[in-house]
C-alpha cells in the first residue's frame, strides 16, 4: 500500500516514483495506491502511474489506485485511465 498525501505534481512526483520503484521491486502480488488524501495531481502523476501500470504488468503484480475523489478523480478520468490504473472507490 502506498499512501499518497497532499499535491503531487512535477516538483514532487519523483518521491512517488521512488515509492513505486520500491513497490516493484518487492515480490508481492499486488501494489495498491490510496489516494484518499490527495489533493492535487497534475500529467506528472499521470506519468509516474503510467510508468506503474507497465513495471506491474512485467512483473505480474496487480495495481489499483483506491480513494479518487473530487478533482483528482476528474484528472484520472479527463486523462482517460481510470480503467489502465484500475481506480476503485474503496
Amino acid at each position: 500500500m502506498i499512501r499518497v498525501r497532499g499535491e503531487v505534481d512535477i516538483a514532487n512526483a519523483e518521491l512517488l516514483a521512488a515509492s513505486v520503484d520500491e513497490a516493484c521491486a518487492a515480490d508481492r502480488p499486488a501494489v495498491v495506491f490510496d489516494v484518499a488524501e490527495m489533493t492535487y495531481c497534475d500529467s506528472s502523476t499521470i506519468r509516474v502511474l503510467s510508468n506503474a501500470v507497465k513495471r506491474c504488468v512485467a512483473a505480474n503484480i496487480r495495481m489499483s489506485v483506491i480513494g479518487a475523489h473530487g478533482a483528482v478523480r476528474r484528472v484520472l478520468e479527463i486523462a482517460g485511465v481510470t480503467e489502465i490504473f484500475n481506480v476503485e472507490d474503496n
